[in-house]
């Protein structure tokens, strides 16, 4: 750039695009500019990370029966300037239906933050159930993580009569 302005990119009237096709046709180019401008700071367009990574059930980890809590953990990482809200959530197998519990905003930067939370789940019917962690920021795609293996909490929805 020799100079900031207005440059008209096609050259004005009579600017037009020819077809090789042995016709005639033409297209005529509008006016187009490009407007330079002296010692302009880019500005706009922010590339951010954000990832959820290694979301783990440590009870199902060590094989336990889940009865009371469970213990989510996971790791954070984000490189914006704003801050990241992370949801919690858990399906029971078979409801298709994810349920919030839990909200956690941590301001950005982070780089391998460990989290972690717990879930009361005494009152929840027995059976499977699947974990997910979603994190969102302004500056940012979403990343989601989900546990990779059903959860059994309770004894696993099997009812039984017991005789003495």
């Amino acid at each position: 750039m020799l100079k900031p302005g207005n440059i008209n990119i096609f050259g004005g009237a009579g600017s037009a695009i020819s077809f090789n096709d042995g016709g005639e046709d033409s297209l005529a180019l509008p006016k187009t500019y490009i407007t330079a401008v002296d010692n302009l700071t880019a500005t706009g367009i922010n590339f951010s990370g954000l990832q959820v990574s290694d979301l783990v059930c440590v009870e199902a980890e060590n094989g336990d029966v889940i009865e009371n809590e469970l213990t989510l953990g996971w790791n954070l990482d984000y490189s914006g300037a704003f801050t990241a809200t992370q949801y919690l959530y858990y399906q029971r197998e078979g409801e298709g239906i994810w349920v919030t519990f839990g909200e956690i905003p941590v301001a950005g930067p982070v780089t391998g933050l460990a989290q972690t939370r717990q879930l009361y789940v005494a009152d929840f019917p027995p059976g499977e159930y699947k974990l997910r962690v979603r994190a969102m920021a302004e500056d940012a795609p979403d990343s989601v993580i989900e546990t990779p293996y059903a959860i059994v909490i309770g004894q696993g929805g099997q009812n039984f009569i017991r005789l003495e």
